[in-house]
């Protein structure tokens, strides 16, 4: 039997990952036709600058 890993990914990388599923989501299924593609904004705030990915 192989030993469990866990991998260790940054805060920022999960939720980014989370947000890009939801939107592909949206998209495919809950579009309405006509209607623009929605984006996703993820705004992180640090001591020291703002990041927006």
């Amino acid at each position: 039997m192989r030993p469990f890993h866990s991998i260790m990914l940054p805060y920022e990388d999960i939720l980014d990952g989370m947000l890009q599923m939801d939107v592909h989501y949206y998209n495919r299924k809950l579009k309405l036709k006509g209607e623009n593609k929605k984006i996703g904004i993820i705004l992180f705030n640090t001591k020291s600058e703002t990041l927006v990915k």
